[in-house]
């Protein structure tokens, strides 16, 4: 199917407003907490990690599952 842009998809506004929190800065819960509020106030909907770290840890574990994933 075509990518959702906002000529062809009512939808698409709505992709555009999903914003992602990563980072080793959003270890700092009273920094996280206070995006995830401002955005949910503008509009917007914030994604952020919950149950693996959102520094280097989480990106040794998608490392890892990739690797397990390649070798079968």
């Amino acid at each position: 199917p075509p990518r959702s842009t906002p000529s062809n998809s009512s939808a698409a506004s709505d992709v555009y407003k999903r914003q992602v929190l990563a980072g080793g800065v959003m270890q700092n819960a009273r920094l996280l907490a206070r995006l995830i509020q401002v955005l949910a106030e503008a509009g917007f909907h914030p994604h952020y990690h919950r149950e693996v770290p959102p520094n280097d840890g989480g990106m040794s574990l998608g490392q890892a599952v990739v690797a397990a994933y390649r070798a079968g």
